[in-house]
């Protein structure tokens, strides 16, 4: 476990109230983890001893040498041949299983919206787009260079449950199809799902909602990014990246803000509507941040418009709110902590890196917050215990959170982590912080001081 997620699973699990005791075992595995350089210095004896019997296997490997160079150069060239008889047979063995493994699997007629319809684990599965106005079979591009998620929402007519943060994953094994002449079709592998919602996302009866980009006041911070290195296209990418990450955040702002008045209306104590006001404050923060770093990537002001809240607080109940707290705040946010976290440690754009300092802080807080709230829901709505233990069970088996969508590294110094990075992140998030904060949660084992009155 890496230090990073052994603070945030330990501070989820200090503000739902676990026992100190169960709080000091994971220090102490935390310890454990990271205790090469104490047992590196504890084995100074052992060390030099290891470094008289370097002396002499150097020796000994001396004499080897000399006995060994000899028979080297001759199996060399016997080892030649072989390798490349070797080479020959696998490259034509690889080249004839291609084209049955496209011709042998189905093209499913997915509905984007329906869950149901998708292909399941990780069995291969066509998904064919048609060719554009003028073009043919000879235009249809190598599978190695198409983008999988482009070619899946165009084939399937849309992103995975209509959301426009969500997206498909897949790996491209062949294609273009002889066999499918009247369009471009591939096999893929290893369907899933990724949904980059930075923060907390603002959702209406299940879909996310973001402002459009506007002219609004005041959503732009000072903020003085080092950009010279950057090419033309870089410039370009970074700029996008952050204008979404602001987009997101700004839908954070309403997310929050309906997120207290839920409160209120479900009589909470005042502790949690205040933080909850407290971190709709941040989220502004955040998305001015955001909006700050994009405008100076581009070299225009970027802001955001209005965004469309009819409906956001239309039945409220206690079964409602603590499926969406669960979602929203315990599972996302709190893997989006965790992603935003490993950014910062790649970047090195001293700005960026402030902006970033300030966001990880403040959503870690938030992630918090969605683990109290639950907390006292449960508290005062006992029988809601079965419905969250099957929502974190759901939503440990969904869409993997991912905050960025780039498919390589070259702007990590600005922030920009990949999007496999932040899946892998997102993984270990649910099985060493999630899982682990849903069962303590859902246990007995908690302090009483900790319970919201």
């Amino acid at each position: 476990m890496s230090t990073h997620t052994l603070r945030l699973r330990s501070r989820i699990l200090n503000a739902i109230g676990v026992a100190p005791a169960a709080t000091v075992v994971l220090a102490l595995a935390g310890m454990a983890c990271d205790g090469n350089s104490d047992k590196g210095t504890d084995d100074t004896g052992p060390t030099e001893d290891a470094d008289a019997d370097t002396d002499t296997d150097t020796d000994s490997d001396t004499d080897t040498d000399s006995d060994t160079d000899t028979d080297t150069d001759t199996d060399t060239d016997t080892d030649t041949d072989t390798d490349t008889d070797t080479d020959t047979d696998t490259d034509t063995d690889t080249d004839t299983d291609v084209d049955p493994t496209c011709e042998a699997v189905p093209e499913p007629a997915v509905d984007f919206l329906d869950e149901s319809t998708w292909p399941s684990g990780r069995d291969p599965f066509m998904a064919c787009v048609n060719y554009p106005d003028g073009a043919s079979f000879e235009d249809c591009p190598a599978y190695e260079t198409i983008s999988p998620w482009a070619h899946l929402e165009e084939s399937w007519g849309g992103p995975p449950y209509g959301d426009i943060f969500c997206s498909w994953s897949a790996t491209t094994t062949c294609g273009p199809e002889e066999a499918r002449p009247d369009a471009c079709c591939y096999v893929f592998e290893e369907l899933e799902i990724s949904c980059a919602v930075p923060g907390r996302p603002f959702r209406v009866d299940g879909q996310a909602r973001v402002a459009a980009p506007g002219d609004a006041a005041g959503w732009n911070a000072e903020i003085p990014v080092s950009i010279d290195a950057l090419s033309r296209a870089q410039r370009r990418k970074l700029a996008l990246h952050w204008a979404d990450a602001g987009r997101a955040e700004h839908a954070s702002v309403a997310a929050f803000s309906r997120f207290a008045s839920e409160l209120l209306a479900l009589g909470a104590p005042a502790e949690l509507v205040a933080e909850a006001t407290r971190a709709m404050a941040d989220e502004i923060t955040h998305a001015r941040l955001c909006f700050g770093i994009a405008s100076a990537a581009a070299g225009t002001e970027i802001s955001v418009g209005s965004i469309d809240i009819s409906g956001s607080l239309d039945n409220v109940s206690p079964a409602t709110f603590l499926v969406d707290t669960i979602r929203e705040g315990c599972v996302n946010e709190t893997i989006c902590a965790a992603q935003a976290d490993a950014a910062l440690a790649g970047t090195t754009d001293p700005a960026i890196r402030d902006a970033l300092s300030k966001i990880v802080e403040d959503e870690q807080r938030h992630a918090t917050l969605a683990w109290k709230t639950v907390r006292w829901i449960l508290d005062t709505h006992p029988d809601l215990r079965d419905l969250a233990a099957k929502t974190f069970e759901a939503a440990v088996r969904g869409p993997t959170p991912v905050c960025s969508t780039a498919e390589d590294a070259t702007l990590i110094s600005h922030g920009v982590q990949t999007m496999a990075e932040d899946r892998a992140i997102s993984l270990r998030v649910l099985s060493e912080v999630i899982g682990p904060c849903a069962s303590a949660l859902m246990g007995e084992q908690v302090t009483e001081s900790a319970a919201v009155a």
